[in-house]
């Protein structure tokens, strides 16, 4: 059930969820519901890691038009 709440928060990019359900998981999970959760953690990463480039290309893009639109006044 914890891995599958895992699942769906990582399918829907509910991050925040995400991290609450890894900030407090089951006492009783077994050895394949262990490695099940490291792998979504994993991907969990990989999607923070892609957010954080997207976000860091808008913030530039931000910037130049800010930077553009000084130099124009």
């Amino acid at each position: 059930m914890w891995c599958d709440d895992l699942k769906i928060a990582l399918v829907s990019g509910d991050l925040d969820k995400f991290e609450v359900l890894v900030a407090n998981p089951p006492k009783d999970l077994n050895a394949n519901e262990l490695t099940e959760a490291m792998q979504l953690i994993k991907q969990a990463q990989v999607l923070c890691q892609e957010k954080m480039n997207f976000l860091n290309l808008e913030f530039e893009k931000i910037k130049k038009a800010r930077k553009f639109n000084t130099e124009m006044v």
